[in-house]
Parts: structure tokens; sequence; C-alpha cells
């Protein structure tokens, strides 16, 4: 390993810096990398915290976050940050101040804290979250931390992965609080994201995956009334990994609301993980709030 000399936090010509795993980079507690528009690296470091509030320049900035046994604290307050791509493969706590932050990569565990401030300037956002089992946590006060006002969000893709014990498709009261917040949303993509791969597993495996599915469902729960994003700006929804067969029937109830009340819904895109030849004529008989929807259905199996 090595640790990366004082000569360079103080550099003024410095620009763009990209750092491997075999780098520990420890961050001062005053101002540092002058001139410095692009970080990547990997976290390792002997401390339980980082604070990047210090680097005045910085636009652009990626992190990997490999697990450790200690929680690990994130402190990114950056007035000019446009760019944040963040991967954890353990729990930890985010806080994100940025108010130039147009696009937002973030990949973590459902029980992490995520605080965001000044966030008026994001337009686009990934999100994964997986789940990760820890006695004494409350996740549904673990992601409600972390969803803002998003006014200016154009586009949202959404994918969670609750692994093969708990392999309902989406936690869809994130996904609830997320229209809510984003009145100007144009654009959703949801993914069913899985470490299972279907056509990997031998018929045991996969009768013990159909189990695993239908032993947690599950469930769609209606806004108390519907997001304005819903009904005034949402265009497109993309639908990726949809899987009725498997006991997910909260997939079908999402599809017609959105078609209920997406009035100026122009495509909804479905790509299913089997044949599914009567879903067309199915979402068809749903009452459509856009007459100019174009409903296209793709078969995942074919590619």
């Amino acid at each position: 390993m090595f640790e990366l000399p004082e000569s360079l936090f103080t550099c003024k010509t410095l620009m763009a810096l990209k750092l491997g795993s075999k780098f520990v980079i420890n961050m001062p507690t005053s101002a540092c990398f002058p001139s410095l528009k692009l970080l990547y690296f990997t976290v390792l470091t002997a401390k339980d915290s980082m604070d990047f509030s210090h680097c005045p320049a910085l636009e652009h900035l990626a992190i990997d976050r490999y697990p450790v046994d200690a929680r690990f604290y994130f402190n990114i307050s950056l007035s000019e940050l446009k760019t944040l791509k963040m991967t954890s493969y353990d729990i930890c706590s985010v806080h994100i101040n940025a108010p130039k932050l147009e696009k937002l990569d973030l990949k973590g565990s459902l029980l992490s804290n995520y605080v965001l401030e000044n966030t008026k300037s994001l337009v686009e956002a990934n999100i994964y979250l997986y789940h990760e089992e820890e006695e004494g946590n409350d996740e549904e006060e673990a992601y409600d931390c972390f969803v803002p006002a998003f006014d200016k969000l154009i586009k949202l893709t959404l994918a969670v992965d609750n692994g093969f014990r708990h392999s309902c498709c989406y936690r869809w009261d994130i996904l609830t609080v997320l229209l809510e917040r984003s009145s100007n949303l144009e654009c959703l993509v949801l993914k069913r994201e899985s470490d299972v791969e279907l056509s990997q597993l031998d018929y045991f495996e996969f009768d013990r995956y159909i189990d695993a599915a239908n032993y947690e469902v599950a469930t769609w729960c209606q806004p108390e009334s519907v997001p304005k994003c819903v009904m005034s700006n949402l265009k497109s929804v993309f639908l990726i990994g949809f899987e009725r067969n498997l006991g997910h029937p909260d997939q079908m109830e999402v599809l017609k609301y959105l078609l209920k009340y997406g009035q100026v819904l122009k495509e909804m895109t479905i790509y299913s993980r089997f044949q599914e030849p009567e879903l067309y004529s199915e979402l068809s008989r749903f009452e459509w709030g856009s007459e100019t929807c174009k409903l296209k259905i793709i078969s995942m199996s074919l590619f």
C-alpha cells in the first residue's frame, strides 16, 4: 500500500487524479487540491470518515468503498460538484451538499443513511439499492432520509436488489416517495436487479427460487394523491425484468397505475424475462390516460 505524499494535496497544477486500490488517501482537515476538478479513487483508509469539503474546485467525484468492520461517514460538501458516482459495499452514512450537482449515480445498502441538501440542479439520478441484513436497523428510516425534493430531476433509474431470500420485485415504497418528490420527472426506468441468474439454475434451485419469491410478496400501495410528475410530465416508462409468472402481481398494479394516470405518457417499454403472449391484450384492457402512448413488450429470453 502507498500513502499519498502531503505535497500532492497542495499541488496547484494538479487537475485530475485517479487512484487504484493500492493507494491510501487520508484527506487533510484544511484546504487541499486547490485546482483539482476530477477525482476517482477506491477508499482505503484507517480513519472512520472522509471529508471532501476542503476541495474548492472539484467538479467530478467517483468513489468505490469496499467493506470494512466499522461504519464509515462521508461528508461531500462541494460547491462546484457536477457529477457524483458512489459505490459502497457496506453500510455507511453519506452527507451530500452540492448545489451544482447535475448527475448522481449511487449504489449502496438499503440500510445506509443518505442525506442530500441543495439538490436543485440535479437532472439525472441512477439509484441501485441492495438488501443487507443488520440487527437493530430500520430500513424505512434509512432510505427516507436520503430522498429530498428533486425539483429539476428529469430522468430517474431505480434498481433494488433484495437478494435471494428477499426477492420481491421492487421496494415500491421507495418509488412512491421518489415520484412524490420529483415533480418534473419525464423518464422513469425501473429495474429488477438480482444476483440470481435464472437460466443457470437447475430444476431444484429454480423451485427454491420461486418459493423464496412467493415467501415475501411485494405490494404496491397507491399514493394518497397522484404525483404531479405522473399526471403532467412523465413521458417514458421502462420496466426491465418483468416477472409476473414468479409471483409478482405488484408489477401489473404499478403498470396499471402509470397507464391510468400518465396523461402525457408517450411510451411504455416492458422487458420481460419470459414470454408473455397475453400481456399486451391484458394491458390494453386497462384504462389509459394518454391516447398517444405506444406500448412495447420485449422478451429478454430472445437475447
